[in-house]
Formats: structure tokens, C-alpha cells, sequence
């Protein structure tokens, strides 16, 4: 249309147009170029009108943005969109389309719309009959619970009442820009229209959803799929599992079907950031988080919350092995050549799910058709034997260490071991271990003592004399109920333990502990190097030494169970302080010390008459009630009932 605001294209002011409208100025007078205008300003507003036609003969024949003005459309408005979008594009498309091309906001579009500058064509009639059409449909929301402000934002953005049946929680909150929890009461509204009009939902939309939950682990079969959807004829289900076929919603194998859950091997296809990718792709290598997050200088924590969010969390084509691993056990080869997977794969699964206690014998005899001639052969050439130290083993972590440790005639310590082992393994071409997985392999093997610092060594204790296990069994069985360090029965017998090789109280304790746990009913090995003779609760054996010898030192209690029962003094004396810190005052371990009852501690609290109350009047105070056993209530039970706020460490007169 031919509109004055035309001018503006071309930087024509607005209040000039206004100026001109003023005094009915039209199109044809600055195309024809005769109006005769008396005001001043009005005819400089016109002859720059003039001149700028003069210039640009086709100003008036185009469509621009600016004769939205005519329409009451604001001046903020059209500054806001101009510089984006033409009036003929606004024409043309969707309020949806210029939304997310352009980032016009709904609501400035919903105005456009209305201002009445569309409305010159029958075919703009029609267009608004049917949208008339449209709204009242969607009003009717409202005799289902739906909100007026969310009936508006679906009018403003032209959604029709069927294709918003066909929405999620997900879209709504897309399509609406709501919140979650609206958009929820949203889903409900529309639930009771399709109840009430008896609309069923499109199987193209229920029918991913129930296969993503229900096929995560396994395949289903039609029966199952025909049971869920009992409303919907057996030809219609056909049809939606066709077309979620041909659309790759869902696959299908031996007339089972399952969701089409993303391939671990395209994982970094939704992972945008190229260290991210890295962090995954290190995973599924097999490096730990610790690994991942030296490289990248974040915590192993932070690394472990990451791969949550991007593995644990989510779930992928290779799931279907849960089931299966987490009942039996395989190692990586053998995983890889019975699934015919990669690695990557095994390293996920590892790393999500705790493997089973089943041999890959067990499994293979539950699940033959796993099993071919050309796998069969691929195992076998893997578990090939080998000979190492001059022994026939089968190429496996475990048959190998067994083998190393009968080498050790002195003592190594784990790094020294896991360092050689690692050099044979190499060897084999197997993969390198770590010291935890070694030190869990040696605590399994026969005939491997550990002793001080974690140094093993090979005893073939299996093989000693009766007569020398006898000897040991009778050092046990003399000893009287108590609770005991074998730095003692090493100490009392040095001779006898160099005599088969053993160096050390932890050596001792190791040995003792494989020879008789479980077979000498009044002994029991714990933490090395400790024990216990009879039925012992530590507590309370110390305790009833405390009582035996109290009042005493802690110095002097310390020499007596270090020669009594072995055990060092800082070990003791962690558990003096853990269960007796109430009854040692000055170094002074004392049991018998009394406490104050609650009558005691008011009359003494009605005599302490400052905040600060010194040591030597405290005692006066306790010499008023007890007279000359004061002292036996002076521990730091009481002072903490009393909460003096003086030194707690008190001293004896």
C-alpha cells in the first residue's frame, strides 16, 4: 500500500509525517508536486518530501515497515524490528518461523497482527475465520482448568488445539516458554480434553516413550506392546511400529523390538565441547578419574560427577549387557570376542555396572548359542599356556603371580614386585596392573607372608613340621585371656621365628593368622599386629587392668602392658585416651575418682562467686563438702559438668 511513513525508509522524520497528515497532505500531492501550504513548517516538511521522491521514484511502491505506523504500531516497536525483518517477510511466514529466526517476542508479533494492516484480503478474511475457529477451541481449555494467561500465550503463538494435544512437558515448555510445573498442569488439562472428547493419543507419540522405559535392558515382543496399547486396534499398532521403523525410532531383531537408544560409539555426536570429548574418550579407554583429572587439573570428584552426567546417567545401545554382566564375570578380551565388541564397550559397562561372581565357563555353558567354531578358537588361542620360570602356566594375572612369588628367597616390597611383574606381563602382552590389584591378588595366594611395610616375601608354611606348628600352637594356648600384640611372641621366641624365616611381629601375625584363624577357637588375629586370647572386649580389658593397678601413672601403666602383652605405647595410649580421658589427671590414671551428682555440682555452682574462678578456690570449695578425700573428685569429668572456665589441666597439691 502507498502510505506517507513510506518516506521514513529513507530517513524521513516521523513528526514530519505527522506534520503533513496535519494538513492533509497526501501520496498524490508529493508525487504530483502542486499543494499549495501556507505554514512554514509544513511546507519544509513537504518540499523534503519532495525532494526525496524526486530522488527515489519508487518509495511509494514499495512495502515498508514504517506504514505500520497508520496502524497505531509504536514507534519503540518498529525501531525494534526494522533493522530484522521486512513487512513482506512478517507477511509470509509464522509468528514460530520469525520468532526463532528473528527473536521477535510473541507478544510484538500478536500486536502486529492485530493492528488491522493484514486485513485487506478476502483470503486474510478466511484466514481469520478459521483462526476465529481456532480460538474458540482452544478458549474451551478453560472448562478444563487451563488458565487464561496460558490460553493467551497459545493464541499469540497460532498453535492449533491438535497439535498441542500431541505435546509433551518437554514441548509445551518449549513452544509456551512456561515453567516445568505449569507446563505439567498444562499436560493435565489437555489429558481431561481427550478423556472428555474421547481423543486418542497418536501411537507415533505414546509409543517411544513406553519402549524407552520398557526396553532399556531387553528386547520386548509385540504381544508385550499389544497388552500396553489393549485401546488401539492391532492394525493401527502395525502401522506406528512400521513408521517408527522406517523413521529409526526403534529397531528390531528376531521379531523383538527396542528403543533406539544412541550408540556408545557416537557418543561425542551430542557432545559439543571438544574437552568434554576428551574426558569421555579417556574413559572409555580405561583411565580412571584420578588420570583424567591430573590432565585436565580438576578433582578426581569433579571428573566422577562429569562422567555421571555424561555415562552413568544416561543410557545407551550397549546396555543390554547388564543383565548379563552383572551375573558373570569376563575379562576384556574375552568380552570382545564372545559379543563381538570393542573395547570401549567393556570399558563402559566395567565402569557402570558391578560385574558378577560367574566364570565366562559358566556363562557359555548357560548360553551356548553365544558360542562358534571361529570364537571358539579366538578363546582358546588367548588363554594359551606359557612358560614362565621354568613352570607351564596358562596366560592368566593370577597363575603368573603364583608363580613369581615362589621366587621371592628375600624380602620385596610391593612396589619392587608390581615393578617386575609388570615387565613380564609386558612381556605376554598384557596389560600393566596396579598395586591394589596386586596386594588383593598376594592377600589370596598360599605361602605369601607380608610383613613390616608392606614387604612379602615366600614361606612355605604349608609344608613346615607338626612338630614346629605344635611348638606355636602351645605359645598360644598358654598365653591367658587378654588382648595381645605378636610383637611379644616375636620378642619371647626370636630364636624359634629366625629359625623359619620369620623377621618381624607382622610377619608373626601373618603367619599365625593363615595357620590357625578359624581353628583355635579362644584366639582371634584382627589389625595386624594385634589378637585376642578368649572372648575380649578391648574396653573392657583395659579397664579392669586400670583397676588392678590404679592409681597410676600413665608412664608406668604403659611399661606394663608392653611387657605384659607387647603392645607399643602410642597404640596404648590412643586407647586411654579414646576410653579413659575422663579419668587421667596430671599423667595420673585414676578410675576410682568420684563424680559429682546433680545436687553436688548446684551448692558448689551457689559458692563460685566470679566468672574466672582460680584452682586454689575450687579446691577450697570441694574441701568444704568432702573435707580430706576432695582430691578423688578433682577429674576432668566433673570440671566438665562445673564448665570452669579456668585450665582444665589440673595438678595435685
Amino acid at each position: 500500500m502507498n502510505s506517507l511513513y513510506d518516506l521514513c525508509e529513507y530517513g524521513y522524520k516521523i513528526k514530519d509525517v505527522d506534520k503533513l497528515k496535519e494538513y492533509k497532505i497526501t501520496v498524490k500531492d508529493v508525487c504530483v508536486g502542486k499543494a499549495v501550504i501556507k505554514d512554514y513548517k509544513c511546507r519544509k516538511a513537504y518540499l523534503s518530501a519532495q525532494k526525496i521522491y524526486k530522488n527515489h521514484n519508487d518509495v511509494f511502491n514499495n512495502n515498508s515497515i514504517y506504514e505500520l505506523y497508520e496502524y497505531g504500531i509504536s514507534a519503540a516497536i518498529i525501531n525494534s524490528i526494522r533493522i530484522k525483518v521486512t513487512i513482506d517477510e512478517i507477511c509470509k511466514n509464522s509468528d514460530r518461523y520469525l520468532k526463532e529466526k528473528y527473536n521477535i517476542k510473541y507478544n510484538t508479533l500478536a500486536k502486529i497482527r492485530k493492528c488491522g494492516y493484514f486485513n485487506n484480503s478476502d483470503d486474510k478474511e478466511k484466514e481469520d475465520e478459521n483462526n476465529n475457529y481456532e480460538y474458540e477451541k482452544i478458549i474451551k481449555l478453560r472448562d478444563y482448568g487451563a488458565t487464561q494467561s496460558v490460553i493467551n500465550k497459545i493464541i499469540s503463538r497460532n498453535i492449533q488445539i491438535e497439535n498441542l494435544l500431541n505435546f509433551d512437558v518437554d514441548n509445551i515448555i518449549k513452544e509456551l516458554e512456561i515453567s516445568k510445573p505449569t507446563a505439567c498442569k498444562l499436560e493435565n488439562v489437555l489429558e481431561r480434553y481427550r478423556i472428555k472428547n474421547k481423543i486418542k493419543k497418536p501411537l507415533e507419540k505414546i509409543m517411544p516413550l513406553y519402549l524407552q522405559q520398557e526396553t532399556k535392558y531387553r528386547y520386548i515382543s509385540i504381544d508385550n506392546i499389544c497388552n500396553e496399547f489393549q485401546d488401539y486396534e492391532d492394525i493401527e499398532i502395525d502401522k506406528a511400529l512400521k513408521n517408527l521403523l522406517d523413521n529409526g525410532i526403534i529397531n528390531k531383531k528376531d521379531n523383538l523390538y527396542r528403543y533406539n537408544f544412541f550408540q556408545l560409539k557416537k557418543i561425542n555426536f551430542f557432545v559439543k565441547k571438544d574437552k568434554l570429548k576428551d574426558m569421555i574418550e579417556m574413559k572409555l579407554q580405561g583411565k580412571n578419574c584420578q588420570e583424567i583429572g591430573d590432565k585436565y587439573g580438576i578433582t578426581r570428584e569433579r571428573v566422577r560427577q562429569i562422567m555421571q552426567k555424561n555415562i552413568l546417567d544416561v543410557i545407551f545401545q550397549e546396555d543390554i549387557y547388564k543383565d548379563i554382566v552383572e551375573e558373570y564375570n569376563f575379562t576384556k578380551k574375552e568380552f570382545v570376542i564372545i559379543f563381538e565388541e570393542s573395547e570401549e564397550t567393556y570399558e563402559y559397562l566395567k565402569y557402570k555396572y558391578e560385574f558378577g561372581e560367574k566364570t565366562v565357563e559358566q556363562f557359555l555353558e548357560d548360553y551356548p548359542e553365544y558360542l562358534n567354531e571361529e570364537k571358539n578358537e579366538k578363546l582358546l588361542v588367548m588363554n594359551k599356556e606359557v612358560i614362565y620360570n621354568n613352570c607351564k602356566v596358562k596366560l592368566n594375572y593370577t597363575e603368573i603371580i603364583r608363580v613369581y612369588v615362589k621366587s621371592l628367597n628375600r624380602r620385596k616390597t610391593l612396589e619392587e614386585i608390581l615393578k617386575e611383574l609388570n615387565i613380564d606381563f609386558e612381556r605376554f602382552e598384557l596389560p600393566p596392573i596396579n598395586e591394589k590389584y596386586l596386594e588383593g591378588r598376594l592377600a589370596k595366594i598360599d605361602n605369601v607372608i607380608c610383613g613390616i611395610g608392606k614387604k612379602y616375601k615366600y614361606i612355605d608354611y604349608i609344608n613346615i613340621s607338626e612338630e614346629k606348628i605344635e611348638f606355636m600352637r602351645e605359645i598360644l594356648n598358654k598365653l591367658p585371656d587378654g588382648y595381645y600384640s605378636t610383637l611379644k611372641l616375636f620378642n619371647e621366641n626370636k630364636d624359634f621365628f629366625k629359625s623359619i624365616n620369620i623377621e618381624d611381629e607382622y610377619e608373626v601375625h601373618n603367619l599365625l593368622r593363615r595357620l590357625f584363624n578359624g581353628k583355635m577357637t579362644n584366639c582371634t588375629f584382627t589389625v595386624m599386629p594385634s589378637f585376642f586370647i578368649g572372648d575380649i572386649d578391648v574396653k573392657q580389658f583395659f579397664f579392669e587392668l586400670i583397676k588392678k593397678y590404679e592409681p597410676i601413672g600413665i608412664i608406668g601403666f604403659l611399661n606394663i602392658i608392653e611387657k605384659d602383652y607387647g603392645h607399643k605405647k602410642a597404640h596404648v595410649r590412643n586407647i586411654l585416651t579414646k576410653y579413659f580421658d575422663n579419668y587421667i589427671v596430671s599423667e595420673i590414671i585414676n578410675i576410682k575418682m568420684l563424680e559429682l551428682n546433680e545436687e553436688e555440682i548446684n551448692l558448689i555452682k551457689e559458692k563460685m562467686k566470679k566468672e574466672l574462678y582460680n584452682i586454689e578456690s575450687f579446691y577450697n570449695i570441694l574441701k568444704l563438702f568432702f573435707k580430706d578425700n576432695y582430691l578423688e573428685y578433682v577429674n576432668n569429668s566433673n570440671l566438665n559438668k562445673l564448665r570452669l572456665s579456668f585450665n582444665r589441666k589440673l595438678y595435685f597439691k
